[in-house]
């Protein structure tokens, strides 16, 4: 079979019907082609996109990044590539036995699965490729190609994506979502860490593709090192209304969005962080780490003479339902006890019995209230009335809920706090909580939403709430003489 380029592959055996932007990104970055090559609309698209760079030393060919919208379409094109790779790469080099792959490795096992079903439904479209496919399973699929050698199209979630790769030949590989590794709440994988295991076993491009994100990644530091003045990478920014300027669903998903959150949408659609300009994280992620307490299991034991507090967040249709649980003994704070409730695509919690869940936790600790902000607030009283608990308000003025936060900043700077290991997604999400400073000196905090897994750090929020309680003089819980038992 001769050798197409990308752009006549995925439009021509693959029946994809690229945007105009979408197909100038594929020339640009993925059949080489410099943006002072192209013509007319192409070539203003590309001015856009790479930030007016009309051609790329050949250093920088060898990695990509690129900072594209949420439904861009940045899978499908992913996935395409990766496929073009395993059937036109020279693997004349590869010895018997070797089964080159083609590899994308994303921040959860979830993101991991979509990008091999799309994989396998664009070689599904195709019968002369189907015909190809030799064996499949939940982690990828197996081609023999016409040639006769044996090529692998893998996917794995970061938490093993460097470690699965190690020994095999890589074509080509896919950080997809990168700058949201080092946030990932089940593992403390980072794109650097998938990086480092992949890079030696390179024969092809590496790709590092997402939505921004406000956390220190390799991706994100080779954007910034790049974009409009390319040494080490091809850098590339795609908003969503650039790449699809005439999907009217994704028109009003935007507009929705903007309404909803500017900053979330300015980031999460146009790749734009400039809403976040003067912010920086509200904690030191290597404090955080000191105080990660690996023998902290969860639920835990206050310790006799303990304050404890409990902190909620009540989301029910497109974030998590959190409470969290903080024992105070004499000025260190402990988290006892974590509980997330999620709901799944097309099912919200019901509220009733979220309460019913939390409530079992709070006679654990003997509590007989709970510290919340406002969001369905009100309505949970009908069920904690009936049970004895009381719904404090958290605090609404600005400086007075910064102030919660800086609380606990100041305990993890001191040390004070412990938190639990994973897999309790306390750690990771304190890691991305944002300071950004308002008119008039006020600090308001951001906790950037994560699409791709369905939370916008509510045990985060919890976890605040809770400690704030432990510090409140009006707290009345103190412990007697033994811990809570039994467990």
């Amino acid at each position: 079979m001769s050798k197409p380029t990308f752009v006549q592959f995925a439009e021509g055996v693959l029946a994809l019907k690229l945007t105009p932007a979408q197909r100038t990104l594929a020339r640009v970055v993925f059949d080489d082609v410099d943006p002072e090559r192209l013509d007319g609309a192409e070539r203003e698209i590309a001015r856009v996109m790479f930030a007016g760079v009309d051609a790329f030393p050949e250093l920088a060919r060898r990695l990509v990044v690129i900072r594209a919208g949420r439904g861009s379409g940045k899978t499908t094109l992913v996935a395409a590539f990766i496929l073009y790779v395993l059937l036109f790469s020279n693997i004349d080099s590869s010895g018997p036995g070797d089964v080159p792959a083609g590899i994308v490795i994303a921040p959860t096992r979830r993101t991991a699965g979509i990008s091999i079903r799309v994989g396998r439904e664009l070689v599904r479209g195709v019968p002369a490729l189907d015909r190809l496919i030799e064996s499949e399973s939940a982690d990828g699929f197996t081609l023999r190609r016409p040639d006769g050698r044996l090529v692998q199209f893998a996917v794995f979630a970061a938490s093993k994506g460097g470690a699965s790769a190690r020994g095999l030949t890589v074509l080509a590989f896919c950080l997809e979502e990168c700058e949201f590794f080092a946030s990932a709440d089940e593992y403390a994988i980072t794109d650097r860490d998938v990086f480092r295991g992949l890079i030696p076993r390179l024969r092809g491009k590496g790709i590092f593709i997402g939505t921004p994100w406000p956390i220190a990644s390799l991706g994100g530091e080779l954007f910034d090192q790049n974009f409009g003045n390319p040494a080490t990478a091809v850098a590339a920014k795609a908003p969503s209304s650039l790449m699809r300027p005439d999907d009217v669903d994704l028109a009003i998903a935007i507009a929705a969005e903007r309404a909803r959150s500017p900053e979330d949408a300015a980031r999460e659609f146009d790749c734009d962080m400039s809403g976040m300009s003067g912010s920086s994280l509200l904690f030191d992620a290597r404090a955080l780490d000191a105080c990660r307490d690996d023998s902290l299991v969860l639920p835990a034991a206050a310790l006799p003479g303990s304050r404890i507090g409990g902190g909620v967040d009540l989301g029910l249709v497109n974030d998590s339902a959190a409470a969290v649980f903080v024992g105070k003994h004499h000025d260190v704070l402990s988290i006892l006890q974590v509980v997330e409730i999620r709901p799944q695509s097309g099912a919200p919690l019901k509220l009733s019995e979220v309460i019913t869940t939390f409530a079992a936790e709070t006679e654990r600790y003997r509590l007989d209230r709970w510290c919340a902000d406002s969001y369905a607030r009100e309505p949970a009283r009908e069920y904690t009335n009936r049970r004895g608990i009381t719904i404090v308000s958290a605090p609404t003025e600005q400086r007075a809920r910064a102030d919660t936060w800086f609380s606990a900043k100041k305990a993890v700077m001191e040390r004070r706090l412990r938190l639990p290991p994973a897999p309790c997604p306390l750690l990771a999400q304190l890691k991305t909580v944002i300071a950004k400073p308002t008119q008039g000196g006020v600090i308001s905090i951001l906790i950037p939403r994560r699409r791709d897994v369905g939370r916008h750090g509510d045990v985060a929020a919890a976890a605040i709430l809770a400690i704030h309680e432990c510090n409140s003089p009006r707290t009345g819980w103190a412990m007697g003489t033994s811990p809570i038992l039994p467990f």
